[in-house]
């Protein structure tokens, strides 16, 4: 099955990048290699170019009433499991040493990003929501705004794309869980302890 978001028209996705380098403060000093946007395909998917998992175990039920825009509308793709991880591993260095063009995801770095101090973590993160970059949470402002004011105020936006988003009030609400239990606990500490040093076990 080919997925829709793995759809791909050249011209749109060089627009977009272009627009965004002119635009969006994170992409100022992107390089944009003209290669492999050519290698792009004008109208069509890159499904073929993907590492692909099957998994044989999981039984899928056909009268499973899940529509199949919405199985459509999953880019990430979920964590290996366990028991096909030899598998992908051996799939991989096969196309590899076939010399087949694969398209890799990301890689990961290796320092953690601040959630408190990072300029831009939000923005980057939802780039439709924030296409020039601007508005992060972290960003400077004219005031001190909260989070859970921030996140708020941009449920209720005029033109309703944080709340319609399939992802984003999900981020907003678990952003301010994680928040509020890390300040939690800093304050008993602070009321519990006493400012003593203990060990893991006595804590």
């Amino acid at each position: 099955m080919a997925f829709k978001n793995f759809n791909i028209r050249r011209s749109k996705v060089a627009r977009a990048l272009y627009w965004l380098k002119k635009n969006n403060c994170y992409y100022v000093n992107i390089v944009i290699d003209e290669e492999i946007l050519q290698s792009l395909p004008e109208n069509g998917s890159i499904s073929d170019q993907l590492r692909h998992l099957k998994d044989e175990e999981y039984q899928y039920d056909d009268d499973d009433d899940v529509s199949e825009d919405i199985i459509g509308n999953n880019f990430v793709s979920a964590p290996l499991l366990s028991s096909n991880e030899e598998r992908a591993i051996g799939d991989t260095l096969g196309q590899m040493q076939a010399n087949d063009d694969l398209i890799m995801w990301p890689n990961i770095d290796g320092n953690p990003i601040n959630e408190f101090q990072s300029p831009g973590y939000i923005a980057r993160a939802f780039l439709t929501l924030y296409p020039t970059g601007k508005a992060d949470l972290c960003s400077d402002h004219i005031w001190d705004v909260k989070p859970a004011e921030y996140f708020s105020h941009l449920l209720k936006y005029k033109d309703g794309r944080f709340a319609h988003h399939p992802c984003w009030w999900y981020f907003a609400l678990n952003s301010q869980i994680q928040w509020r239990a890390l300040q939690e606990g800093k304050v008993y500490v602070k009321q519990n302890l006493n400012d003593k040093q203990y060990t893991v076990k006595e804590v």
